[in-house]
């Protein structure tokens, strides 16, 4: 029984020695909630996993990179004087 009470004691002592050391921010918190509730709205737009969105992403940026490419193209023939229509 004594063992058992000193057992309990050092796991005391351990405990509170590591609570002292724990950095508690609750704007931090809020900021890491945040970001969950939009992970979370994210998810529930393209598909409904992590994966799903960093895949939807890829396939936005690169119909940007495409439409950006348009927009140089018809910039450039537009200097040399012809009109290009994008629809």
């Amino acid at each position: 029984l004594r063992t058992a009470r000193y057992s309990i004691e050092d796991a005391a002592y351990f405990l509170r020695d590591c609570s002292e050391n724990l950095d508690f921010s609750a704007e931090r918190l809020q900021q890491v909630e945040d970001r969950l509730v939009e992970i979370e709205r994210l998810k529930r737009k393209y598909g409904g996993s992590v994966e799903s969105i960093i895949e939807s992403a890829a396939d936005m940026r690169e119909r940007l990179l495409q439409l950006q490419n348009i927009e140089a193209h018809e910039q450039e023939l537009v200097r040399i004087g012809v009109k290009l229509h994008v629809l």
